[in-house]
């Protein structure tokens, strides 16, 4: 069998790559899933917006979870009080002290909230349910019509989750021992009792865009595989003679 390559082929190829419909359509980001107050949580989202059908893919890796354990999961983001999307932030120890902060060395939930602001959307499967972690790691991939979905938190929209690079990735629920301070506040996981924390933030991220590849870049990556199918073909010709 012979392969026969024609210069048609490395036109119609780079035409393709530069031209792809979805490709135009689609904003890629990314999240780095750090662990919070020593929880051992690490790991990456990837996100794929389509612009033009308002079509949301999220991808969660992330292992040193409390196996078998419900991981609630949501976007959270500032919003200013005009209303206007604010820059969120992983927050840090610094949040855990006064005057939000209870310092004692535990970031719990209302703690971050100034950080990264309430929940703009849940992360959930198509049932509506959270991820349990069953091995301590998560795998998740769920596609979310942005235009008609109901994970919105309490009076948010798809607006005010935009721009993503404004937004924020936390992972909740962790183990705490008798541990921390009860100043009595309503929400708080530290408060000296031991148990499972279903609220208790345990990593974040905030949300990047993807550099596109560069033109260059991937028309080199063209040529390289249009060479080997030249090879190929050079050799097949050596074979068959």
């Amino acid at each position: 069998m012979r392969f026969v390559f024609s210069p048609l082929l490395g036109a119609v190829a780079l035409a393709t790559l530069t031209t792809t419909p979805a490709a135009a359509n689609t904003i890629k980001f990314f999240a780095d899933l750090a662990p919070l107050s020593g929880s051992g949580v690490s790991g990456r989202a990837d996100l794929a917006l389509d612009t033009l059908t308002n079509a949301l893919t999220v991808k969660i890796s992330a292992s040193g979870l409390a196996p078998n354990q419900l991981h609630v999961q949501h976007i959270h983001g500032l919003v200013n009080a005009d209303g206007t999307p604010g820059d969120s932030r992983t927050p840090t120890l610094a949040d855990d002290a006064a005057p939000n902060g209870d310092g004692d060395g535990i970031i719990e939930l209302l703690e971050g909230v100034p950080a990264y602001g309430p929940i703009l959307f849940s992360l959930t499967d198509e049932t509506g349910a959270f991820p349990m972690a069953p091995d301590g790691s998560i795998g998740f991939m769920q596609t979310y019509d942005l235009a008609a979905s109901g994970n919105f938190g309490d009076g948010f929209n798809m607006g005010d989750l935009m721009p993503l690079t404004f937004r924020e990735i936390v992972i909740h629920g962790g183990f705490l021992g008798a541990v921390g301070i009860d100043s009595g506040r309503p929400v708080e996981e530290a408060n000296g009792v031991a148990g499972y924390k279903t609220f208790l933030p345990v990593a974040a991220g905030e949300i990047q865009a993807v550099a596109p590849v560069p033109l260059p870049a991937a028309a080199w990556m063209l040529i390289a595989g249009v060479a080997a199918l030249a090879g190929l073909r050079r050799s097949s010709v050596s074979t068959a003679a």
